[in-house]
């Protein structure tokens, strides 16, 4: 979902949005003609408000955000982008994942099934081949159905992870417009 109006989002040189089917950690990319410097800036000014639910880090080429943990969850997201100078642009290169240790276990999950299909494809040929019965093929479908719920468990957390996933996207374009607009003292201002 688009939250910018498409005269702002020209303006900051936003060219993406959150896709509304499920995708395993969607991903953006950005051509800003902000200066990286001040991006952060805001970004960090940003973060540093009273009442915000946004925490994050501010690094010199990468940002991580996520919600407060009062608000969080286990399906919830967490942004990280990279701001890479290009010329005079800045190229933004966004990922909404869930939290890196929930990912390190789906990723674990996909894995282990992995190596199960495989082994008992390779033990069931080889039963297979010595004329016995191949009872081990039997293992191939349940480790599909076992892929399929886990991405489908994957594609629920996501959808419960919407609204927040929304409201870090809607705290990065607002850091983005703010910085856009132009500022005689040249300083970040609250948000």
């Amino acid at each position: 979902v688009c939250t910018l109006p498409l005269e702002r989002a020209r303006r900051i040189g936003h060219a993406g949005c959150i896709v509304k089917r499920p995708r395993m950690r969607p991903l953006f990319r950005l051509r800003s003609p902000i200066a990286r410097h001040q991006l952060l800036a805001f970004i960090r000014v940003a973060l540093a408000q009273p009442g915000s639910m946004v925490v994050g880090r501010v690094l010199r080429k990468h940002v991580e955000l996520t919600l407060q943990p009062s608000a969080q969850h286990f399906w919830s997201p967490h942004l990280s982008v990279d701001l890479l100078e290009d010329g005079e642009h800045t190229v933004l290169r966004g990922r909404y994942a869930p939290h890196p240790n929930l990912w390190m276990l789906i990723t674990a999950v996909y894995g282990v099934l992995g190596l199960c299909a495989l082994s008992a494809g390779i033990f069931g040929f080889s039963q297979w081949s010595l004329g016995w019965y191949p009872w081990s093929l039997w293992m191939l479908p349940g480790c599909a159905v076992l892929v399929s719920l886990t991405w489908i468990a994957s594609a629920i957390g996501q959808h419960l992870a919407e609204p927040q996933m929304q409201e870090l996207q809607q705290f990065f374009e607002r850091c983005m417009l703010r910085a856009s607009e132009p500022s005689p003292v040249h300083e970040p201002e609250a948000l």
